[in-house]
């Protein structure tokens, strides 16, 4: 992969990553995270998917409760 597709995956993932702290409604904001979890796997920004997978995790079991 060349440089400017890195760059290019990397700011990807960053407005992913943002777009998810948004406070949309839980059908839209589960869709953000999971969209974000995606981008930063594929930019290879493991910490922050994995970071990202925990709220939608225990996002997700909050709605399973209501």
């Amino acid at each position: 992969m060349n440089k400017i597709a890195a760059e290019v995956k990397a700011h990807l993932a960053y407005l992913a990553l943002q777009l998810s702290t948004l406070r949309l409604s839980a059908k839209h904001n589960i869709i953000c995270i999971r969209m974000a979890i995606s981008k930063n796997i594929d930019a290879e920004n493991y910490g922050a998917a994995s970071e990202l997978l925990r709220v939608c995790l225990a996002y997700k079991s909050k709605i399973d409760l209501i």
